[in-house]
């Protein structure tokens, strides 16, 4: 079995958690430890919202990005579906 790693600020991990539409609680729990070891603002951006589209927040808008990709990829098409059009992670 191959693993797909990915390579952040010099660290590599392992694909974000699959969420499969069951135990969600279970599977908050891992997504928030997968993007602490992303980034640190990471968990705050999803949680909280607060990030800027504009070159002053730019790092905030960034984060942003990364997580609502983390988040696409961990879920299945049926979940996919219910949040493709969020702009933001929190959204979601």
């Amino acid at each position: 079995m191959v693993l797909k790693v990915i390579e952040i600020e010099g660290h590599a991990m392992k694909k974000p958690p699959m969420f499969k539409g069951q135990n969600y609680d279970y599977w908050k729990q891992r997504m928030m430890t997968f993007f602490d070891a992303c980034h640190i603002d990471m968990w705050d951006v999803v949680e909280n919202d607060n990030y800027i589209p504009t070159n002053k927040g730019r790092a905030r808008y960034l984060l942003n990005s990364k997580a609502r990709n983390f988040l696409m990829c961990a879920l299945m098409e049926s979940e996919y579906e219910k949040v493709h059009s969020c702009k933001s992670s929190k959204e979601m």
